[in-house]
C-alpha cells in the first residue's frame, strides 16, 4: 500500500474551495450538508440510530454506493446538527486506490498522522526539496506505521498556490476558506480485523459553531 503515485499530484491537484450561494449550507459529503439537523435522518428513510458506536449523537445506514463500491456511511451530529459525514468500510486495497485517486483529484495530501506522531508533508517539502529524498521519507513512514496498527492521512480542500505559501500543514487549515473541508482517511487495524475510515468535515465551521455555544451560554453563580 503505497502513496508515492500522489506525490505528483502534491501541488498540482485540480483543488478548489466550494463556491456557496449567500446562505446556502457548505457541503460535507454529496447531499450531505454542514448543520442539518438530526431530525432529517429518520428511520423511515432508512437511518439507523447508531449513536452507542460514535461516542456522540449519529446516524448509520448499513449501505451505499460510492466509486462503484459498497460502503457504510455514518453521520455525526453535534448539537443535533451535522457536523462530519464518515465512508466505512473493510480495508480492501481496490478501495483504498480508488478512494485514495478520488481524493487526489479534488484535495490535496498535507499530513499522515499515526497513533503516535505525525509527518508534516508541507514541512517536509520545505526542509528536503529533494524529490527522491522526500519520497523516501514518506514511504518510510507509511511502511512503519502502518506495521503498528494504524495511518491517517489528512487531506485539505485548498488551492496548490495557497498550499505552497504555507509553511505547516495546520497553518495551511488554518487559513483556508472556513468552507474548505478537510478529510481524513484512516486505514486501522484492531484484534485482527483491518477498516478502511474516511471522513469529511469542516473544521473551521465546527469551531465557530463551538464559539458560538461558549458566547451564548447562560452566566451562573458559582
Amino acid at each position: 500500500m503505497k502513496i508515492l503515485f500522489a506525490l505528483f499530484i502534491f501541488y498540482s491537484g485540480i483543488v478548489s474551495a466550494q463556491t456557496l450561494a449567500s446562505g446556502t449550507p457548505p457541503v460535507l459529503f454529496k447531499e450531505y450538508l454542514f448543520d442539518m439537523l438530526v431530525s432529517d435522518f429518520t428511520d423511515v428513510a432508512g437511518y439507523l440510530d447508531c449513536s452507542e458506536d460514535f461516542g456522540g449523537v449519529a446516524r448509520c445506514l448499513d449501505e451505499i454506493d460510492f466509486l462503484e463500491e459498497k460502503l457504510a456511511l455514518a453521520l455525526r451530529f453535534n448539537d443535533k446538527k451535522l457536523a462530519s459525514v464518515l465512508l466505512i468500510s473493510e480495508f480492501d486495497e481496490k478501495i483504498y486506490a480508488k478512494v485514495f485517486g478520488a481524493l487526489s483529484k479534488n484535495f490535496s495530501l498535507v499530513m499522515m498522522r499515526s497513533k503516535m506522531d505525525a509527518l508534516d508533508l508541507i514541512a517536509l517539502e520545505k526542509k528536503v526539496p529533494d524529490r527522491k529524498a522526500f519520497a523516501a521519507k514518506i514511504t518510510e513512514y507509511e511502511t512503519l506505521h502502518l506495521r503498528g496498527g494504524q495511518l491517517s492521512y489528512i487531506f485539505i480542500e485548498e488551492t496548490p498556490q495557497a498550499l505552497r505559501k504555507a509553511q505547516t500543514a495546520a497553518g495551511a487549515e488554518a487559513n483556508a476558506p472556513e468552507h474548505a473541508r478537510t478529510v481524513e482517511m484512516k486505514a486501522i487495524e484492531s484484534d485482527g480485523e483491518a477498516f478502511l475510515i474516511v471522513e469529511f468535515s469542516l473544521p473551521r465551521l465546527n469551531m465557530k459553531r463551538m464559539q458560538d455555544t461558549m458566547k451564548n451560554v447562560k452566566s451562573e453563580k458559582f
